[in-house]
């Protein structure tokens, strides 16, 4: 367990400095290196880690050793939580002029969980009549099959088309913490743990949304 909690921190750590490096090339220093890196990792997101050898260097350059695979025919889950990581947020990212990577901040209450972004984002279509209309104790159809997947691959497809509809509404995520969940999803000991901090984010409530109808109030004691 303690190796597995450090190994989720590095993995956060390293998605982060990724992430944080290409944002700030993309939206600061206007570079199109950046741009041409992005498009690559969105070219290579419904691919395995090590598919396209055009991401390698992002993916595997100074990726820590208890991260990377050893000669293993299959990718570690290191390596899937930072492939999938990365391809996501080059997706998110993609015609956006602000960055899509938001760290959470406990402290000012400034949360970018993927279940907050899926929260806001029933929440939006619900308001602008777009959508699934949820009633208590449902969540979105996608972000149920996200929950349930009983493989990293299956998660893969459902965190896709997720981010896409996120990308919609230019609500940003926390990519690192993501990684972080994502290497813990592919433990099966660790997997509860995982689908309990998504249905955390998911439940609680914004405190500047004080006023708004929350997406699973129940209706049904209205006349």
């Amino acid at each position: 367990m303690a190796a597995s909690a450090a190994n989720r921190m590095k993995v956060e750590r390293f998605v982060e400095e990724r992430i944080v490096r290409l944002q700030d090339q993309l939206l600061i220093q206007k570079r199109p290196v950046a741009k041409a890196q992005l498009a690559r990792l969105r070219r290579v997101a419904a691919m395995p880690p090590g598919e396209s050898p055009e991401v390698w260097e992002l993916e595997f350059a100074q990726l820590p050793e208890s991260l990377a695979g050893t000669g293993a025919a299959q990718a570690t889950e290191g390596e899937w939580a930072v492939h999938l990581a990365l391809a996501l947020y080059a997706t998110h990212q993609q015609s956006q002029n602000a960055g899509m990577f938001v760290r959470t901040n406990k402290e000012t209450g400034e949360l970018h969980g993927l279940g907050d972004g899926v929260r806001r984002l029933a929440y939006a279509n619900q308001t602008n009549g777009e959508g699934e209309q949820l009633s208590q104790g449902e969540m979105p159809r996608r972000f149920k099959a996200l929950v349930t997947a009983e493989s990293i691959a299956e998660l893969a497809h459902y965190a896709r088309q997720l981010v896409a509809q996120l990308r919609s509404a230019s609500i940003p995520l926390d990519y690192a913490r993501l990684a972080g969940q994502l290497y813990d999803f592919q433990h099966p000991y660790l997997r509860s743990r995982v689908r309990l901090e998504w249905a955390r984010e998911f439940a609680r409530r914004d405190p500047e949304a004080r006023d708004q109808v929350d997406v699973t109030q129940d209706d049904s004691n209205e006349a």
